[in-house]
């Protein structure tokens, strides 16, 4: 998944890791989609690259390899490797057009490790995890619309259930500015915010997604005010 949007809200002592873990994803997501009579090929490859995933490999220039090291070294879970498997199993699967049903559970799917994967960067609160989820999953409707992903070509999804599906996305995370606790992943997520809105706004318009120099500048002084005026408040409170 074309998820390489979110790259601002990676810490920068993260950003190797980062991009070895979106390309452990473009790798899978190029080879485990729906090819007819090849299907338990493809269950194959994922049942031994599942296997892989669990297991401790060699020290190499592999992917895989450099990841499992990396993991360790940040102590994160496994199932923010394993978890893509669900996807790509599910794309391996269905012939295409996709439904809005089917197409919604992929990119929630897809949304959920990365989601994770980020919080656990930021050393953030894994109470957070829906209204981030439900961003990342805005963030990856807005990738594979711009960029025509090949899961979206003649799909049965209408115009009218793709916005709506977009504005609930946004609605949910909304909440974020006032639940991050780094101040740092604050300011990047309610920039990343307001870009979304104006890709909302040109979708419902049926324009193409531009931001300008004013867009950049009205986005940059919104998001401070934003950061300056919106309080910490625990997620205990908010009961998430």
């Amino acid at each position: 998944m074309p998820i390489d949007f979110l790259t601002s809200l990676i810490p920068s002592q993260n950003l190797e890791l980062w991009n070895n873990y979106l390309k452990f994803i473009n790798l899978g997501k190029s080879r485990f989609f729906y090819e007819k009579d090849r299907i338990s090929c493809k269950e194959e490859k994922l049942r031994l690259l599942e296997k892989a995933v669990r297991r401790d490999l060699p020290v190499s220039d592999n992917i895989l390899s450099r990841l499992q090291q990396e993991f360790l070294q940040e102590n994160l879970s496994v199932s923010l490797l394993s978890d893509w498997l669900a996807v790509w199993r599910y794309t391996a699967t269905l012939p295409l057009p996709l439904n809005e049903k089917r197409l919604s559970d992929i990119i929630g799917y897809a949304a959920s490790p990365a989601a994770r994967m980020i919080i656990a960067l930021n050393n953030e609160n894994p109470s957070i995890y829906l209204p981030f989820s439900s961003l990342v999953s805005a963030v990856l409707f807005m990738a594979m619309e711009t960029e025509k992903d090949d899961l979206f070509k003649g799909s049965k999804w209408s115009l009218k259930q793709k916005r709506s599906k977009l504005k609930g996305w946004l609605k949910n995370s909304r909440i974020l500015l006032s639940v991050i606790r780094s101040k740092r992943l604050k300011f990047k997520t309610a920039l990343l915010l307001n870009r979304l809105k104006i890709y909302e706004r040109d979708f419902q318009n049926n324009k193409q997604f531009k931001i300008g120099f004013l867009d950049e500048v009205s986005i940059f002084l919104y998001s401070m005010c934003q950061f300056m005026t919106i309080r910490y408040k625990s997620v205990a409170i908010k009961e998430m």
